[in-house]
C-alpha cells in the first residue's frame, strides 16, 4: 500500500511540475491528476471518504485552467472530511449546457457560516490560499466571462460551482483516456 500510495503521490507531483498553471488541459486530463490525488487520499481516510463522479463525455473535451479541481477537492477534505470519524462525501458533476462549461463540487461538511458575505470578502478574510488562487486563475483566464459561487447545502455541506466558456479540445482524445476509471476503483 505504502509503494502505491507513493507512485500515486509520485506522478500528481510530477504532471503539478510538468504543467504549466497558464495553460488549459481537457478536463479527461484535469480527471487523471486529481485521480493520482485523491488515490492517496483514500489510503490516507479510507472508507471515511466517498467519492462519487457524474461527468458527461461532452465536458470531458472541454479545456479548463490545469489543476483548477485540486485545490477544491483539497479543501473539502481539510473541511468535510478531516475532523469527523464517519463517512463523508464529495462528489464532481461536470456538464455542457448553453455553451458554458459547468463544475459542481459538492461536500457534506459543516458548510459556510450563514454570516460569510460576499464570496470576495470570504475569500480574503481567510488564512487559505487555495480559493483564492482559483479565483485569481479564473479572473486572469476569462475575465468577466465565469462564475465562482460558494453556496451552503441544507441540511449542511458546501457547493461550489464553476462556470466558464466551453472550448473543445482540438486533439483528438482516444477511448482509453476518455473512458478510463477515474480511481482505482470505478465510481458512477
Amino acid at each position: 500500500n505504502a509503494r502505491k500510495m507513493i507512485s500515486e503521490l509520485s506522478s500528481f507531483l510530477r504532471f503539478s511540475l510538468e504543467t504549466d498553471p497558464a495553460l488549459k488541459v481537457s478536463l479527461a486530463i484535469e480527471l487523471e491528476a486529481l485521480a493520482q490525488y485523491l488515490n492517496v487520499e483514500k489510503e490516507r481516510y479510507g472508507d471515511r471518504l466517498l467519492l462519487e463522479f457524474n461527468v458527461s463525455e461532452e465536458a470531458r473535451i472541454g479545456l479548463l485552467p490545469s489543476l483548477l479541481l485540486q485545490p477544491l477537492y483539497e479543501n473539502a477534505l481539510k473541511h468535510a472530511i478531516a475532523s469527523r470519524s464517519s463517512q463523508g462525501k464529495i462528489s464532481l458533476t461536470a456538464d455542457v449546457k448553453d455553451q458554458r462549461l459547468r463544475l459542481v463540487v459538492t461536500d457534506d461538511g459543516p458548510g459556510l457560516k450563514s454570516d460569510s458575505g460576499p464570496l470576495d470578502q470570504f475569500i480574503e478574510t481567510r488564512r487559505g490560499v487555495g480559493l483564492k488562487n482559483i479565483r485569481d486563475r479564473l479572473r486572469s483566464q476569462y475575465g468577466a466571462d465565469y462564475t465562482f459561487d460558494l453556496l451552503s447545502v441544507e441540511p449542511s455541506g458546501l457547493k461550489i460551482i464553476i462556470e466558464i466558456p466551453f472550448e473543445e479540445e482540438q486533439q483528438k482524445w482516444t477511448e482509453e483516456i476518455i473512458n478510463r476509471p477515474l480511481l482505482k476503483e470505478q465510481i458512477q
